[in-house]
């Protein structure tokens, strides 16, 4: 008898050891990305209209290279005035999708104004954008690129004006803004067989004209 009590009680010890074994386990905590998140706003550009397919446009590139979650809420047709409807849906402008975010962003970049035409109210429009842009996300790494025209030699007169309303108006709200220098111009074997859009290596010229001077930004 007096053996099986003895028995008996070791076997409850170790199930007391297994059942404290199990409570004091750490818990598993899945890891969470740390990759900043990038918003960017635009025209059929930023799309990735041209690209084949989604990897390959130039802002799910530079993403990649700068490490960075994408999140794309461009729109075919858009401007910064201009709205497009298509056969289906109203493409918005870039200050109603700037309203319209959600998202809490730790980098915008905004490119695109080749849609726009040139007169007062497209100037009120950018100036607006670049306010509320300030206004909405005073914590976030804000970025405007120039307008992107495609691979003929001379863009309209129009792009000029657009350009430096765009710079004006980002450098008087604190944004950061690139100057792209034209990376499609008088390259025909950029562009799609529509003549407008850039194809992979016309997206992959944008990219490669905004990573570098996105790295030296970053890197100060």
């Amino acid at each position: 008898m007096t053996a099986l009590i003895a028995q008996l009680r070791l076997f409850c010890m170790l199930c007391l050891c297994l059942a404290l074994a199990t409570i004091q386990q750490p818990p598993v905590i899945a890891a969470q990305s740390t990759r900043p998140t990038a918003l960017f706003l635009g025209d059929s550009y930023s799309v990735g209209e041209g690209a084949g397919t989604p990897t390959a446009r130039f802002t799910t590139l530079t993403s990649n290279a700068m490490h960075w979650t994408e999140v794309n809420m461009a729109y075919g047709g858009s401007g910064y005035l201009m709205q497009c409807w298509t056969k289906t849906a109203l493409h918005p402008n870039y200050l109603a999708v700037l309203k319209s975010v959600t998202v809490q962003p730790d980098v915008v970049i905004v490119s695109g104004g080749r849609n726009d035409q040139w007169n007062a109210k497209t100037a009120a429009a950018i100036s607006a954008f670049f306010l509320t842009l300030h206004t909405k996300f005073p914590n976030a790494q804000l970025i405007a690129t120039s307008p992107i025209w495609d691979a003929r030699k001379q863009p309209p007169v129009k792009m000029g004006f657009i350009k430096s309303a765009v710079e004006t108006a980002a450098r008087q709200n604190g944004v950061t803004y690139i100057d792209l220098h034209e990376p499609l111009k008088g390259h025909s074997e950029y562009v799609a067989r529509d003549q407008v859009h850039p194809n992979a290596r016309g997206h992959a010229a944008i990219a490669a004209a905004l990573i570098s001077p996105l790295q030296a930004l970053f890197s100060n």
